[in-house]
């Protein structure tokens, strides 16, 4: 029983791990589109 629950911790830490990279990937991608937007609003109010 004790393995078992060592197991299914394991397997928590694992897609908490990957959730975590996951997350990270979206932000950053999130980021980029967003300092994009924010570069084309500034060219068209600048010219």
């Amino acid at each position: 029983m004790p393995m078992r629950n060592l197991l299914n911790v394991k397997c928590v830490r694992e897609n908490l791990l990957v959730n975590i990279v996951y997350v990270y990937i979206y932000v950053n991608t999130q980021k980029r589109k967003f300092t994009n937007i924010i570069k084309n609003i500034l060219t068209i109010v600048i010219f």
